[in-house]
């Protein structure tokens, strides 16, 4: 005896819920990211990227780290090394002559002698009085989630301070900082790393390497996360990553096949010189929150608020021809949302095998509430 339309619609109704449950339950949180809390966060490197003579903005300077925020960024990743009188102060070399007209190491000059040099030498800022900024002066100046990269060599030809030191001047200027971001710390030297971790215990930490296979130094230390290279970033690795707790940040990612790519292996953040890419890739994949207006993120992840369309970009450079390859340790070279955020989003045009798979979910659910509630044709 066949059960009758109505038993059918009675146990669809009952069973939708659990169906759902479990569907719901194989969809990792990093799968709702693109759409609901602005990830992969779009980081702009050293600000919009390297100095040269065709980027308007030297690096590591305050106009470099505003003008990512104008065109996108929602978090700005930059280098620190410590002068001679004990100041974090923003410069990737150790030396002074690749982005300044002085010369010399970092750590022989004091802060009053390094703001005297011309920070924007060899870009079109150069004689405009841009000078090398203090980590205090950017935390005051800069409105949005820092990164900051801890530089240290580890005994090379310039004095250094000690790890404990550089790591109490840093955390000093952190925790004076009153703005309610993310701040978050980065560096290739794990005894750095472990020296901040000692000194605070909650600060989010990125161990930056080359591949994965630091990994489990990362978990041990417990840091929040990898901050791994693009040439060896893909899914499987992301999931390694996902897997143990920890998030992934790119570095550095520019080509716009690359951005997309690092969307589909749903990565945390992407660090970039071109910030405008990041978000170019971002209106592709959850088009329908461009358009109408649904969520805008805030840079720190699990926020967003609301308004109107979001705008941020990524880097220059792409995989296999990166300025970071190179800034591996000893070099001198760089480097949750809830249920009601779900339902505002809903609409949302990602693509990939997690965006897809949650929008299955949803038609799902709809086609089957569709068909329990169709009435019983008549018996003829």
């Amino acid at each position: 005896m066949s059960p009758s339309p109505t038993s059918l619609r009675a146990l669809l109704l009952l069973s939708l819920p659990a169906l759902a449950l479990a569907l719901a339950l194989t969809v990792p949180d990093h799968a709702r990211a693109d759409c609901l809390d602005g990830r992969p966060i779009n980081a702009g490197h050293r600000g919009t990227g390297n100095s040269k003579a065709d980027n308007p903005y030297p690096e590591n300077t305050i106009p470099s780290l505003l003008q990512a925020i104008e065109e996108g960024a929602t978090n700005v990743e930059f280098d620190v090394r410590m002068s001679a009188d004990g100041v974090p102060v923003l410069m990737h070399d150790s030396s002074l002559e690749a982005t300044t007209d002085g010369e010399g190491c970092v750590s022989a000059h004091t802060v009053a002698e390094l703001q005297q040099l011309d920070a924007g030498a060899g870009t079109p800022m150069a004689g405009e009085g841009v000078t090398v900024p203090t980590l205090a002066e950017v935390v005051l100046q800069v409105p949005i989630d820092l990164n900051v990269e801890m530089k240290y060599d580890g005994g090379g030809a310039c004095p250094e301070v000690s790890r404990e030191e550089f790591a109490a001047a840093v955390l000093e200027v952190l925790e004076a900082d009153d703005q309610d971001r993310l701040r978050s710390i980065s560096s290739f030297d794990l005894m750095l790393l472990e020296a901040v971790r000692a000194q605070d215990p909650d600060i989010y930490l990125g161990y930056l390497a080359l591949t994965a296979d630091l990994l489990p130094l990362a978990v041990e230390a417990g840091f929040q996360a990898l901050n791994l290279n693009i040439a060896n970033v893909n899914a499987d690795v992301v999931a390694q990553v996902h897997a143990e707790g920890l998030e992934v940040n790119v570095w550095t990612v520019d080509d716009p096949v690359d951005i997309a790519d690092m969307f589909a292996a749903d990565v945390d953040a992407i660090i970039t010189n071109e910030p405008p890419r990041v978000e170019d890739e971002r209106a592709l994949q959850c088009d329908e929150l461009e358009t109408t207006g649904g969520t805008e993120t805030t840079g720190e992840p699990g926020t967003t608020e609301s308004a109107g369309t979001t705008d941020s970009g990524d880097m220059s450079t792409s995989a296999g021809d990166d300025d970071d390859d190179d800034d591996a340790p000893g070099t001198d070279s760089d480097d949750a949302t809830d249920s009601d955020a779900l339902d505002d989003a809903e609409g949302c045009g990602c693509r990939g095998a997690s965006g897809d798979r949650r929008g299955g979910l949803a038609w799902l659910i709809m086609a089957g509430l569709a068909l329990a509630r169709r009435r019983p044709r008549s018996s003829r």
